[in-house]
């Protein structure tokens, strides 16, 4: 598989870029192996982290990428209700 690249935005985690990219929070330890610049698996302060993943294609990927979500579960409430 082809290796790819993607900009981390805020509040994303790695959780959801495992999801997001693979389709399974499982493969947060691919994303670790593959990217030194994170240290490991709580680091939350990903943003403009570029980020390499093998490029996977199934149900859940093409899911979010039909749909133009990016998946950011660490957005501040405060934000969130703010601009309700």
């Amino acid at each position: 598989m082809a290796i790819k690249t993607i900009t981390a935005v805020e509040g994303q985690t790695i959780f959801d870029l495992a999801l997001q990219l693979y389709g399974d929070v499982s493969k947060v330890y691919d994303l670790i192996k593959l990217n030194s610049n994170i240290s490991n698996i709580t680091s939350n302060d990903l943003e403009g982290l570029v980020i390499q993943f093998e490029d996977t294609k199934n149900e859940v990927t093409e899911f979010y990428k039909n749909i133009s979500i990016i998946l950011s579960n660490m957005i501040d409430q405060d934000f969130l209700i703010q601009n309700l």
